[in-house]
Parts: structure tokens; sequence; C-alpha cells
């Protein structure tokens, strides 16, 4: 609402033109039936029915987690309709490749700047890194430190060095970048985990990468 306000356009539109493509970017944000045969198949995760957990933590029917996850409760099953797919959701319907999320990522990286596109300064860039919050996040159940868009720790299992930042999505996918080393690191997946931040998988690709530099 706010960029439109500020643009007069919608999100899927502006960021299509103005990070997307000069980028050269497969990215979407809002797909066109034309392109729903590119569109890969979701596996969804299996959930255990004896008991709730999230991260690892065991929670009650009545926790806030669960009350904030059930407001709205999703099958994974959604992105294969032309409605989730046609919808603007920036914050769960973008729909790319580790390549296309690398790449957008990778301007963040290189300060702002890649291949000769600017999307932003190096100031500005930097300001993601800024903490912004530090405890006990009562959805997701473990310590988050979060910075401007981006986290800086997930629990005792995923954390940050000065410079790097992260987030991962539902089911296993995880975007890294390291403004230091310059490094734009992207792992999504179509068989679906039951965690919330991203799974292993891609954190073991983030840390083999790590290891090469």
């Amino acid at each position: 609402e706010i960029l439109y306000r500020i643009t007069g356009r919608r999100m899927a539109d502006w960021f299509r033109t103005e990070v997307a493509e000069p980028l050269g970017a497969d990215f979407w944000m809002s797909v066109p039936a034309s392109e729903d045969h590119r569109v890969g198949a979701l596996v969804p995760p299996v959930f255990s029915g004896d008991k709730l957990t999230i991260n690892g933590q065991d929670v009650s029917a009545d926790s806030i987690a669960v009350r904030a996850l059930l407001s709205a409760p999703m099958t994974a099953t959604e992105p294969a309709t032309r409605e989730w797919r046609a919808a603007e959701i920036p914050a769960a319907g973008g729909f790319g490749n580790a390549r296309s999320v690398a790449r957008i990522h990778a301007a963040l990286a290189c300060s702002g700047t890649l291949d000769g596109v600017r999307l932003m300064s190096e100031a500005g860039v930097r300001r993601a890194l800024e903490e912004q919050t530090d405890g006990i996040d009562q959805v997701l159940m473990v310590r988050l430190r979060h910075g401007l868009g981006f986290g800086f720790q997930l629990g005792e299992t995923f954390t940050t060095e000065p410079g790097q930042m992260f987030w991962g999505g539902w089911g296993g996918s995880l975007a890294a970048i390291d403004l230091d080393a310059r490094l734009s690191i992207a792992y999504v997946m179509n068989r679906m985990d039951v965690d919330l931040m991203g799974d292993m998988r891609g954190r073991r690709i983030a840390d083999a990468v790590r290891t090469c530099l």
C-alpha cells in the first residue's frame, strides 16, 4: 500500500520492472497464465499428528504460535491454483528459482550495484545490518535477532558473522547474504519440510559454500 501511494504502481509491476528485469532475474510476484507451464509442483510437508512442534519445540494448541498459524491455515496446495499465482502476495507469493533469488540478493551483497545496475546505495544496504530486535519469537519459538528485512540468528543452529544476514521460508528455502565477501547464496526446493524458516538442507549448502572462500 505504501509503494502504491508513492508510485501509483502495484508491487508486482514495480518489482518486475525496477528489480527483476534490470537484473535479468526470472522472478515473479504475480505469475501470468502464460507462464503457468513453467511453475514446478510443490510436494507438501508431512505433518506428524501426535503432537505439535515448531522448530523442535513442543507447543500447546492455545499458544500464540498455533493461534497465529491457524488463523489462516495453509496446506501448501494453494500455489498450484491460478488464483494464488495471479495474486500479489510479496511476503509469500514470489515465484522463482535459486538462481533468480541469489541474483536479486547479489545486488545487496555487492553494495547495491550488480553488473552496472544500481538498486540502492551502499549506505542503504548497510542499514539492513542494523539490529532491530533480539528475543524469543513467540511464533517461531526460538531466539531471533532481526535487522531491517533480514535475520542474523535463528535459535542456536543458524547464526551469522558481522556483515552477514539471511532469511528462510516455509518448506526449507533459504537465502544468505555476505556483504564483506560479496556473496549471495540461495536454496529453494520442491519437496517441502515442516520447518517455517529454512531447514538443514539449505544451511548445509550455505556452510559448504562458505568453506570454499
